[in-house]
């Protein structure tokens, strides 16, 4: 019988820069309780780098971070997926802050699952991510298409700061349905997204359906808005900020 293998199972902070053979943290099954107890997460300027970490590989361990509070990704030329495979619910209860700067290829962040596992987040701050279209991504599973269209809201309760800088191809940032879970937003700063249409958008598959409703952002104090040349409301025709 093989010997269960632990490795890093109390690392706290991981640091990854300049390694551009680097594919993948994590190849085949990980050993027992991999980066259960990481609360940071940085990794810089890994060319070769698709994926940050796959749900499939993860799930093998129980509850892989948890007790993520802070990840920050800078200059990954071939980033992909930030996490791929179908997530497991409150996977990353913990997070707090999200920094992403650089990804040149990424075009979405999170599946619908995800960001309602996303209850702490505090902030969230995106440059420079070119093929970037939307903040959410259309669901991999009719398991995630389910929880889509069910009555469990997707939100950020906690979101206090929105920053988005020089994402040339953003559409839009949310869907109306996902502002309705903003109520502690207080910052928004968007520029230089020059496909940008709307800040909260309706649905794809609600457009051309006439909707009437209110958006209310109680805590919104700064709000920002530069060189968005294609901009042509906040939220949707009917919507009342």
């Amino acid at each position: 019988m093989n010997e269960l293998t632990f490795a890093f199972t109390h690392l706290e902070r991981l640091s990854i820069n300049y390694m551009d053979g680097l594919e993948r943290l994590c190849k085949g099954h990980p050993p027992q309780g991999f980066l259960k107890n990481l609360k940071e997460l940085l990794i810089r300027d890994c060319n070769k780098l698709q994926v940050v970490l796959s749900m499939d590989e993860l799930l093998y361990n129980g509850e892989p971070l948890s007790k993520l509070q802070s990840l920050e990704l800078e200059n990954l030329a071939e980033l992909r997926w930030l996490f791929k495979g179908f997530p497991h619910s409150f996977i990353f209860q913990s997070l707090k802050v999200v920094n992403i700067g650089g990804c040149g290829v990424l075009k979405s962040l999170f599946s619908p699952s995800l960001i309602q596992s996303l209850v702490l987040l505090e902030k969230l701050q995106i440059r420079s991510c070119h093929e970037l279209k939307t903040l959410l991504a259309e669901p991999e599973s009719d398991d995630e298409m389910e929880s889509k269209s069910s009555s469990l809201p997707l939100c950020f309760s906690k979101l206090k700061t929105l920053d988005i800088h020089h994402c040339s191809k953003l559409e839009y940032v949310v869907p109306i349905t996902l502002a309705q879970g903003l109520p502690s937003l207080e910052s928004v700063s968007i520029s230089r997204c020059y496909e940008l249409k709307q800040v909260f958008s309706m649905a794809k598959e609600q457009d051309g359906v006439q909707h009437n409703g209110l958006l209310l952002l109680a805590s919104l104090q700064h709000l920002n808005l530069e060189w968005l040349l294609k901009l042509t409301s906040f939220v949707p025709q009917n919507y009342i900020v």
